[in-house]
């Protein structure tokens, strides 16, 4: 009967839209290398980053245990990204320029994890953007309920940007605007998003939350857990860039206890290369 939308066609057309779009966990080197080859084009197009080469370096951030970067797929073309780093002994990255602002929230007992590296492709239909963004942060709130206790999440965003996260996700800024030296010196805002907030009141965050639940169902059940090894990590190292700046003595040992064959330079500051 016209208008109406039978059970089997919602099936059809659920089946057909996760045939499209899909939410996954990077898991191979070509996904880190899509996923960091986004960020840099999007990062180049704001000024944030000099277009010397074809895509970011990865980071130590990238590698850890518990660290997980998530892709939204179109046809297996990724179009969204940004990765999960909870701390650890290499701290956060957020810590470079707002470490002050963060040592109170630890000493609350509050357990922390950052978002990094977000990047929405800005070439495809513009009704189709808002999707990627809240896929995104839901696959993140997916995450954080199966990982646990995590009391709050940080990210660093441009300051033109505040106020979508504050008005569409929730989040309070935290300190800034501060110059930040990976993006240039462009200004930089901590903004802080508790993971207990209710966010029911953010009609833009419950629009189609159903529609995402068929991408976010399988999400915990196919992470494929932590996949670096000495062996990968010499592999990659020796055709792309890895950047250790600016991570402490500390952070250095972890990461070493973590890779003990891989050749890493006797001082964190520099960035390895082939």
């Amino acid at each position: 009967m016209d208008g109406i939308v039978t059970q089997a066609e919602e099936r059809r057309h659920a089946r057909e839209f996760e045939e499209i779009w899909s939410v996954a966990f990077a898991a191979t080197d070509g996904d880190f290398q899509e996923s960091l080859r986004l960020v840099q084009k999007r990062y180049e197009a704001r000024g944030y980053v000099g277009a010397e080469r074809d895509q970011a370096d990865l980071t130590l951030y990238h590698i850890l245990p518990a660290t997980r970067t998530i892709l939204v797929k179109a046809l297996g073309r990724v179009l969204a990204t940004v990765t999960f780093v909870p701390e650890s002994p290499l701290g956060l990255p957020a810590e470079e320029i707002f470490a002050a602002e963060l040592a109170p929230l630890r000493v609350e007992g509050r357990h922390l994890a950052e978002l990094s590296a977000l990047a929405v492709e800005d070439q495809i239909r513009i009704e189709d953007r808002p999707n990627l963004t809240r896929w995104l942060f839901h696959a993140v709130e997916t995450l954080v309920r199966g990982q646990g206790r995590i009391d709050d999440l940080v990210i660093t965003v441009n300051p033109r940007h505040e106020a979508f996260y504050i008005r569409r996700l929730g989040f309070e800024r935290l300190a800034g605007p501060r110059p930040h030296p990976k993006v240039q010196g462009a200004d930089a805002v901590l903004m802080r998003l508790r993971a207990d907030v209710d966010r029911s009141h953010l009609r833009w965050w419950e629009v189609a939350k159903e529609e995402s639940r068929g991408l976010m169902f399988d999400l915990l059940g196919n992470d494929p857990g932590w996949n670096w090894d000495d062996f990968r990590l010499r592999r990659w190292g020796d055709a792309l860039r890895i950047s250790v700046d600016r991570v402490t003595e500390a952070g250095c040992h972890y990461v070493r206890g973590l890779f003990p064959t891989f050749d890493w330079p006797e001082e964190c500051g520099r960035t390895v290369t082939a």
